[in-house]
């Protein structure tokens, strides 16, 4: 037997379906009638004329796709406990450095240096990194404020930094139209 519902194949004394729950209708018991057969009159055989009939034209074989078997759903585990979440817990990372304490003196002073130098291009910009690098450090190590001489200082590096890289390019130009006017002497 099959249930109305679904279509999940459940025994035949089943009250309820065990894959969606539906009630099955008990069928009833069908009692057997015995089938009385009647005498049917035969006719007297007609013979018929005899029609011409065309040759006949071949039909093109077709071939018929095997029938593909319907997917078998397997049955749920109504009764199964539902999953539980656990949430993750969090650690802290282990190959983490430790902070290094940064002197906000030596970050004002590489500050200065990276904009006085950057003029010059390459080293402001070596400078301004290394100002830039030290800003982060002392940022992590107060709790991510920058303040008093160390925020100074990063100013300063962040700005050397910027003119080291538009002079660097300028001083790149500038020595290309020397050589090509060097050159066209």
């Amino acid at each position: 037997m099959f249930c109305s519902n679904c279509g999940t194949q459940i025994p035949d004394n089943a009250s309820f379906c065990a894959n969606c729950g539906t009630a099955v209708k008990a069928a009833a018991p069908v009692a057997e009638t015995p089938v009385v057969e009647e005498a049917v009159p035969v006719a007297a055989p007609v013979v018929e004329e005899a029609i011409p009939v065309a040759a006949p034209v071949a039909a093109p074989v077709v071939e018929e796709a095997a029938p593909v078997a319907a997917p078998v759903q397997e049955a749920q585990n109504v009764y199964a406990p539902a999953p539980t979440y656990t949430q993750p817990t969090y650690s802290a990372p282990t190959n983490a450095a430790p902070v290094a304490n940064v002197d906000a003196n030596s970050l004002l002073i590489k500050g200065i240096l990276a904009l006085a130098l950057c003029e010059l291009g390459i080293p402001g910009i070596i400078l301004g990194s290394m100002a830039k690098k030290l800003a982060a450090q002392f940022m992590a190590a107060n709790n991510g404020q920058v303040f008093g001489k160390a925020k100074i200082g990063s100013i300063l590096g962040r700005i050397g930094f910027g003119f080291g890289i538009g002079f660097t390019v300028f001083w790149g130009i500038y020595f290309l139209i020397f050589v090509v006017l060097l050159g066209s002497m």
